[in-house]
């Protein structure tokens, strides 16, 4: 579950079927130098690369032309670790005989060794004279191409570093010698990852008030096991995790993703996420949506465009997961594609992928979507990409901090390090998020309440989220993606669903303070305003951003067929008594015949104009009299 970080590595089985013999055509007549070539052959067949070193260097001691034996000797160096030797050797056949056909060999393999010492103009030469004179080899070419696109673009990128102010994290969050795949609650206050001590478990770090993470703590005991837990993800309000799970737990493929849900300060026993969304493959690396309903994740199961692709399904209105659909290009490769991270703005998308141009091995970028299209992946840059590999990262909500792991040998061990970076403005999400925290209430009891809240984009009245606040706590967050206006209907069986709007224009602008949330439990005589229906201006005419609303008195009378309403249309203090009357009661009949048309029953309707009275603000302000311009339901009967 754990990505290694370890360096590009061509293979070079072309070199090897000459290293081992198995071409008579060779450069030497040395009878003795052919011995202990084929001796050495022995050795590289059983890959014992230290042991072959010697009679190789005897062989060459024999007849220092002896090209395929330099080439060997190289693989063996290159094999071990060695790469200043390795690099000697493959130079060695182009000093003897630049002409030789076997010289290109030496080419291909001295692109990938310069490539990993970082002399990327040396590596991009040799390729380029591998391609020159094996113009046929097509995939030898193409694996050569490559490496001339990200040294290109590492030569381009280290010219001006970008800044961003990497620094591990403080405190006790980098507890373990390996921590890695980090997530954070949309506050930013909790921090869930991976720890490795003797196996995998999920662990939580929280912040304190000197900016300092605490002491890691496992999340619950329901979650980890003896077995391995990791690469986790969280719903924006921390009250919905799924995680990967490779060993032990019973499941359909070698790793599949598991639910579970928080209430009170307990998490349930998890669950396999089923077969509509794992496979007999390998399904890993989850990345959830603010609401916890669209699932991003990694899997290497037929139908993708590259061994490892990034996958997404989402959760329908009967809460059930969809069938897993490739995202496909510009984000997926015939190469790898792991570890993506979806912003809570639902549309920035942060992975790690070996098939875009980068430093080598895999590198973060980030795609946007707009209308189902993925923009082409942006490289994130220098020194946050370098030529180790670079994996699992999070953003926050306002786009401008991330948080990923850094993973080094140190003292020949691995070490993962949680840090921080500040994310450069280019890199940015295109639109940013803000979140708000409170409760829901029981108006008359103050009891805290379990209830189901969706947002609405005004403007088409799309649903765009769906959560829950805790049965326990009755708390729920919410997130809000700047450039949009909201609606937001919080509902509960046997209570008045509660309406709310929120113009989004710059997050700078919105007031994010807590808001709690009273229902009204349904009784006679009781009403609401409905804070989200529209009409033209001095018209009956129902804008299209009412519909949302429309839907949930819908919804809510679908369920209480018990209850029996009048519609009562209000005007603010302008006009004659006769228009203002004649205009609230058009107004209010256009609700009615609306649920009338969604085939409401006529028992459970009626509606009443009432022009200019029971103002619920002064008439002194054109805000206030938009407030008295407003539509009511009122409770009028309630069969038992």
């Amino acid at each position: 579950m754990m990505m290694r970080n370890v360096l590009t590595v061509l293979t070079i089985f072309f070199f090897t079927s000459q290293a081992v013999g198995q071409n008579p055509n060779l450069s030497t007549q040395d009878k003795k130098a052919l011995k202990y070539y084929q001796e050495a052959s022995a050795l590289l067949r059983r890959v014992q690369y230290p042991e072959a070193i010697d009679p190789l260097r005897k062989a060459l001691d024999r007849d220092q032309n002896f090209i395929e034996a330099w080439q060997a000797l190289g693989l063996s160096y290159f094999k071990t670790g060695k790469l200043d030797q390795a690099i000697e050797c493959y130079e060695k056949p182009i000093e003897i005989d630049k002409e030789s056909v076997r010289v290109p060999r030496s080419y291909f393999t001295l692109a990938d060794l310069y490539f990993q010492k970082e002399e990327y103009q040396k590596a991009v030469d040799f390729a380029n004279l591998y391609i020159e004179n094996r113009q046929n080899e097509t995939a030898n070419i193409k694996t050569l191409q490559t490496i001339i696109q990200n040294s290109e673009y590492i030569l381009e990128a280290i010219k001006e570093p970008l800044p961003y102010n990497i620094k591990p994290l403080p405190g006790q969050a980098n507890y373990f010698k390996q921590q890695y795949f980090p997530v954070l609650t949309v506050d930013q206050q909790s921090l869930i990852y991976t720890g490795r001590n003797r196996d995998e478990n999920i662990y939580i770090s929280r912040l304190g008030e000197n900016g300092d993470w605490g002491m890691p703590s496992p999340i619950s005991n329901n979650i980890n096991t003896d077995l391995n837990e990791g690469a986790c993800t969280i719903s924006a309000d921390g009250r919905i995790l799924i995680f990967t799970s490779c060993q032990g737990r019973r499941g359909f493929g070698s790793c599949d993703l598991y639910i579970t849900y928080k209430e009170g300060n307990d998490w349930a026993v998890p669950e396999n996420l089923g077969i509509d969304v794992n496979s007999s493959s390998w399904d890993v690396q989850p990345t959830l949506s603010a609401d916890g309903r669209t699932l991003y994740f990694v899997s290497d199961r037929p139908g993708g465009l590259g061994k490892k692709d990034i996958w997404k399904s989402s959760k329908g209105e009967d809460d059930k997961w969809s069938s897993p659909v490739n995202i496909g290009a510009p984000v997926n490769t015939s190469l790898d594609e792991i570890s993506p991270f979806i912003h809570v703005n639902g549309e920035s998308l942060y992975f790690a992928s070996k098939g875009h141009a980068g430093m080598g091995g895999f590198d973060i970028f980030m795609s946007e979507v707009n209308d189902g299209i993925w923009s082409e992946p942006t490289n994130l840059g220098y020194p946050l990409n370098d030529r180790y590999d670079q994996v699992s990262l999070y953003i926050s909500s306002g786009g401008e901090k991330g948080y990923y792991t850094i993973e080094r040998v140190v003292n020949g061990e691995w070490r993962s390090v949680l840090h921080s970076f500040d994310v450069p403005p280019q890199f940015r999400v295109k639109r940013r998020s803000v979140f708000t925290i409170g409760h829901v209430i029981d108006k008359g009891t103050r009891k805290f309440l379990g209830a189901d809240i969706k947002i609405f984009d005004q403007s088409n009245s799309e649903l765009i989220s769906k959560v829950k606040s805790d049965a326990v706590t009755g708390e729920y967050t919410i997130v809000l993606t700047e450039g949009n206006e909201y609606g937001l209907y919080v509902e509960k069986r046997g209570y008045l669903f509660a309406d709310y709007s929120f113009n989004v224009n710059k997050i700078e602008n919105f007031n994010s303070d807590n808001l709690e949330i009273e229902l009204q439990s349904i009784k006679e005589g009781v009403s609401m305003v409905l804070n989200n229906i529209y009409f033209e201006f001095d018209s009956f005419e129902l804008k299209k951003e009412s519909y949302s609303e429309l839907q949930t008195v819908y919804e809510f009378l679908k369920a209480n067929r018990n209850v029996s309403i009048e519609i009562q249309g209000y005007t603010d203090d302008k006009g004659t008594k006769q228009y203002n009357e004649a205009l609230s009661e058009n107004r209010a009949k256009s609700v009615y015949q609306y649920l009338l048309d969604k085939k409401v029953p006529p028992r459970m309707l009626s509606y009443k104009g009432l022009g200019a009275q029971n103002f619920i603000s002064p008439n002194d302000t054109d805000e206030n009299r938009a407030k008295n311009r407003r539509i009511e339901f009122v409770i009028k009967k309630l069969d038992n």
